[in-house]
């Protein structure tokens, strides 16, 4: 009886023992993480697997290991194939965003990802109000734990790199792109201590009659978050109308006694097939006489490569543009060679070797004026053509 009762007594110490190692082991399997909603989440210990929300999201992930990615969000960028290969070889999924105007999550897609393992799912970018209820009830419909990461300032990009980091196990990476992003933000913000702020405004697209300015993105309509990468050197003479999230829109003739009234110094317009903002804003004749014209201050701003350089979403790859941007607009303030700076800020961000062709043939309508470049060849095929009217001989 003796020999049983011991024998009774190790068979439930070892199956407390199991029950205590079987508990720790599923401690070990999970942590805890607190993102910028003041949510706690309970997420896997290692992370394999990230549903991007959106094109934000995306945009900030791809700056890790590609095969982290279960989905592209709302869809790949434009020229993945070219820029970004190991994204686009994966044939990835659209999940789609969970908030933002219009936004939709796919949760068939979802939930055919959470039976094969995805880990996460990650939305990066302003705080709305009612995102945290429904990222919580997308963990309640999926079972996939889901965060949110601020990017509400410019101040906020490289830490939301580093959370980003923290979350994938990848904290070496994300110091590396934290350092990188504070260190030209830094530089930024100095730089601008000792300037007088020249005057700006941006187009982001020409419709017929209907141009869409850069516009009112904050509750009380000033210029917002995705204004970052202009406003933060020059002031935008372009008065918002709009309600928040929206570009401003005006006809031909509001958008010339804005712009005849502001005169503003530097016009910077958005990329296009074929150049074509650019081309029908320098072949319109009553534009001419701005300042921004005569004195070969117009600017095409890359696109497609794979974001817009002022990133609409604005993210990390807004600092490419601000790169670009401080030294067109402050050369001897900003005094670096902008082309091996934007190079390697492709090399850092993508691991993409941007040639010097390459970016000759993103900028070649985007040049400073006092630099001889490509754009006198395609600024003389359009007078050419008669497109172009009062341009002054060799405008860059």
């Amino acid at each position: 009886m003796k020999h049983s009762a011991s024998l009774i007594s190790l068979c439930v110490l070892f199956l407390l023992l199991c029950g205590i190692c079987t508990a720790a082991a599923a401690a070990e399997e999970t942590r805890s993480f607190t993102d910028d909603l003041g949510r706690t989440v309970e997420l896997p210990a290692e992370i394999d697997k990230v549903i991007p929300s959106g094109h934000l999201a995306l945009s900030v992930l791809i700056a890790y290991d590609p095969e982290y990615l279960a989905s592209c969000g709302d869809g790949l960028p434009a020229n993945a194939d070219r820029y970004l290969p190991a994204v686009a070889a994966q044939n990835l999924p659209k999940t789609g965003a969970i908030f933002y105007s219009g936004g939709t999550v796919n949760y068939e897609e979802v939930m055919q990802l959470a039976s094969i393992g995805a880990d996460i799912f990650i939305d990066i970018g302003q705080k709305t109000d009612g995102i945290g209820e429904s990222l919580d009830e997308f963990t309640r419909i999926s079972g996939i734990p889901a965060v949110f990461i601020s990017q509400n300032s410019l101040d906020e990009i490289p830490s939301s790199y580093r959370k980003i980091g923290e979350i994938l196990g990848e904290k070496e990476r994300g110091e590396e792109l934290y350092a990188y992003m504070k260190n030209w933000i830094d530089t930024f913000q100095a730089g601008m201590q000792s300037v007088n702020k020249t005057t700006a405004a941006q187009i982001n697209v020409i419709d017929g009659n209907n141009y869409y300015l850069l516009g009112g993105f904050n509750e009380d309509k000033s210029l917002g978050y995705q204004s970052t990468a202009l406003s933060t050197f020059a002031d935008n003479v372009i008065a918002a109308q709009t309600p928040k999230g929206l570009g401003d829109i005006y006809g031909m003739e509001a958008v010339l006694r804005i712009f005849s009234e502001k005169d503003p110094e530097y016009i910077f317009i958005a990329g296009s097939t074929d150049h074509r903002y650019y081309r029908d804003f320098l072949s319109n004749p009553s534009f001419a006489g701005l300042s921004a014209v005569k004195n070969g201050h117009v600017y095409e701003i890359p696109k497609d490569c794979p974001y817009i350089w002022t990133a609409m979403p604005f993210s990390g790859w807004g600092i490419c543009g601000m790169i670009w941007i401080a030294n067109i607009l402050y050369p001897e303030t900003f005094d670096y060679n902008a082309k091996e700076n934007v190079q390697e800020f492709y090399q850092k961000m993508i691991g993409y070797n941007l040639t010097d062709a390459e970016y000759d043939a993103l900028t070649n309508v985007s040049v400073p004026a006092s630099t001889p470049g490509p754009a006198a060849g395609i600024l003389g095929g359009l007078a050419a053509a008669g497109l172009v009217f009062g341009l002054r001989t060799g405008r860059r």
